[in-house]
């Protein structure tokens, strides 16, 4: 029960605000009551409440997603399940989730759900997740991975992890080792440090580093180093400038 109650508590911290990639494991099996209609396509299934127009958009889009992964190669998994609620009220009401949830993905049912107006960098997060978690990648790289690699896709807005955009982060070397899903105050240093991977042009070396080059540790530390020579330590007072030139939260 305990269990229980602190994956509704993880899914619902994580869900509010913004688009963000996230595991979740609270998903009911399909109501068949309900009028669902279904898609296939040669790696998904989907499962769906959308119009039949806007179902076959979602899935042409999916389906580009996996014959234009550069960076991400899928590993021997199973296909992946795509559940579409109607809306996005109706989502989050299904899923306890708080306003601005999009998507999420559940590892335990290799299953993602979202609803039918989400939008494709809102898709392609849970999808990433889907791709990468075969991978042996800390969940903060993951997560790292996963909300990066749609921004680059699709030359969005550089707003990387817009939810932490008024937090100062917590020590570099304390994300890097961290081995659980990053907080608020994570997530800052990880926004601070996508913004320096990117002013530096080392953005995609650095995620290449974390998917393909096992003789480094796992912590992404040599990663780092590789493309930083001055080294981990130096980074952490460029990361402190990052914090100071972050946006002021708004007085209420």
């Amino acid at each position: 029960m305990e269990i229980v109650k602190f994956a509704v508590v993880l899914c619902s911290v994580v869900s509010a605000a913004f688009s963000l990639a996230v595991e979740c494991e609270l998903d009911n099996p399909l109501d068949l009551s309900q009028k669902w209609k279904f898609l296939r396509g040669s790696d998904f299934f989907i499962q769906h409440q959308c119009s039949t127009e806007r179902a076959e958009k979602i899935s042409e889009a999916v389906s580009q997603f996996f014959e234009s992964q550069k960076m991400i190669k899928n590993r021997s998994i199973k296909p992946v399940q795509i559940r579409l609620f109607s809306g996005a009220e109706r989502y989050r009401q299904v899923m306890h989730f708080s306003r601005d949830r999009n998507a999420h993905f559940n590892a335990r049912l290799n299953l993602i759900v979202a609803h039918c107006a989400a939008n494709k960098i809102s898709l392609e997060e849970p999808l990433n997740l889907y791709s990468l978690h075969t991978y042996p990648l800390r969940p903060w790289q993951r997560v790292f991975i996963a909300e990066v690699l749609p921004r680059l896709r699709h030359d969005a807005e550089r707003n990387f992890f817009p939810d932490a955009k008024v937090e100062t982060g917590v020590a570099l070397q304390f994300l890097l080792l961290s081995n659980h899903i990053p907080a608020k105050a994570e997530r800052a240093t990880m926004r601070a440090l996508a913004t320096l991977l990117t002013e530096a042009g080392n953005m995609r070396k650095f995620i290449k580093l974390l998917l393909y080059n096992h003789k480094l540790d796992d912590t992404g530390i040599e990663a780092l180093e590789k493309l930083f020579p001055e080294g981990v330590q130096h980074l952490e007072s460029q990361l402190a400038a990052m914090y100071a030139r972050k946006p002021q939260a708004r007085k209420k």
